[in-house]
């Protein structure tokens, strides 16, 4: 497979200092490699969470296609939560995924692992956050909040009528979903914590990891449109 062009020369121009990038289709993978530190294919990388940046990615491209603005406040596409919303409700998608909610820090990885899989899970996660309302007003400060991502993935979940976190077969063809990192269960350790090193699945481990200052994440386009486009629209 050829890359794109464009991905091409984006990393072989960076500045920073070390920058891999990995494009999947079907069984066939393709390595990038750029930056003045000349990183290998093996290359260990600091990286706190990968699927805050998919989830992010998902729900963009599945408010676009159904032409839904990240500007729409979360309780709208989130009706079943109204009861419990003690939030803002002015909050929007946007703003989650931002980090600049400014939701009230109290619900726990362990208390949304403890819920189980599924959409109902993940809806019941997404109650939990609501439920703790807001601790200061929205786009006050940006703060790190595994809460935001909980909603996030809750309105995935109702856009598209399938819960994000549904673990994909790890032999199957499609090698941008193959990593249970990206799309690990509501049970499985949800929004992993910060690892000292994580690799990309199937590369060696032992390369000296680059410092976390340095990590820069590109995913290719296609492999985007292909997580959204897996999803079907909700009947």
């Amino acid at each position: 497979m050829q890359p794109d062009p464009d991905v091409v020369r984006r990393v072989s121009d960076t500045s920073i200092p070390a920058l891999i990038v990995g494009i999947s289709d079907g069984e066939s993978r393709t390595i990038l490699t750029g930056g003045t530190v000349s990183p290998s294919a093996s290359s260990a990388f600091r990286i706190a969470s990968l699927t805050k940046p998919f989830t992010a990615a998902a729900t963009v491209l599945a408010l676009a296609t159904r032409s839904i603005p990240l500007e729409t406040p979360a309780i709208e596409l989130l009706p079943a939560l109204e009861p419990d919303w003690r939030a803002d409700r002015a909050v929007t998608v946007g703003q989650l995924l931002g980090q600049v909610a400014g939701l009230r820090e109290t619900v726990t990885g362990a208390a949304v692992a403890s819920l189980g899989a599924g959409r109902a899970a993940l809806l019941e996660a997404a109650r939990m956050v609501v439920r703790a309302g807001n601790e200061r007003a929205v786009g006050a400060r940006w703060s790190y909040y595994n809460g935001n991502y909980f909603l996030a993935g809750a309105i995935l979940s109702e856009v598209t009528g399938q819960p994000p976190a549904a673990r994909p077969d790890p032999h199957g063809p499609n090698a941008f979903r193959r990593s249970h990192a990206l799309w690990p269960r509501v049970g499985d350790r949800p929004f992993r914590t910060a690892l000292p090193e994580r690799q990309a699945p199937g590369l060696p481990h032992g390369h000296p990891p680059c410092p976390p200052a340095c990590v820069r994440l590109y995913g290719a386009r296609r492999q985007h449109e292909r997580a959204a486009g897996d999803r079907p629209a909700a009947q």
